[in-house]
């Protein structure tokens, strides 16, 4: 019974992906958020470096 469950869980995904992939609002949807994430990512980035840099002031 597991390995159905597993199995299933499997094919489901793939199902799933290959949905995504050919959907171009997910696509869309994807690369904006990844867009999102990187600037957020950078923003975090400045503001530890400019803690970093007040501190070797002091």
């Amino acid at each position: 019974m597991e390995k159905f469950f597993c199995f299933g869980l499997a094919v489901g995904m793939m199902a799933g992906a290959l949905l995504a992939v050919n959907s171009h609002k997910v696509r869309k949807f994807v690369c904006e958020s990844q867009k999102q994430m990187a600037k957020s990512v950078e923003d975090l980035n400045e503001k530890k470096e400019n803690r970093n840099g007040e501190s070797e002031k002091e």
